[in-house]
């Protein structure tokens, strides 16, 4: 591959993750995607593992991972599977990866088609 092939491929690639993140807060903003509550997780009526998942970092280096519950346009709350189980974090879309987004846009999808 050569140079301007691989600028070519970059900006795809940036122009393709912008879309999906712009996608997935125009969908929500009115009508959240909910997958599941607190309260189905905690009796254990969703396979949270199997969801996509969201992750923080805070200045002091404490990791948080966990399931998205809910997403409203750029908020996402994810329902923690880390030693914090079971708590509630209010997120950001952008803490979402891309490959998760993705799986987003899949149940968005299974929305639209009901």
């Amino acid at each position: 591959m050569n140079k301007e092939a691989l600028k070519s491929l970059q900006k795809q690639g940036w122009d393709s993750i912008r879309s999906v993140a712009a996608a997935i807060r125009e969908l929500t903003a009115e009508k959240p995607l909910v997958l599941f509550t607190k309260e189905q997780a905690e009796n254990e009526e969703v396979e949270i593992y199997d969801l996509p998942y969201g992750y923080n970092v805070d200045k002091y280096s404490t990791y948080q991972q966990g399931a998205v519950m809910e997403v409203n346009g750029s908020d996402v709350k994810l329902f923690l599977t880390g030693d914090e189980f079971g708590q509630i974090w209010d997120s950001e879309l952008e803490y979402v990866p891309f490959e998760c987004q993705l799986q987003i846009l899949s149940y968005l999808e299974e929305r639209a088609e009901a």
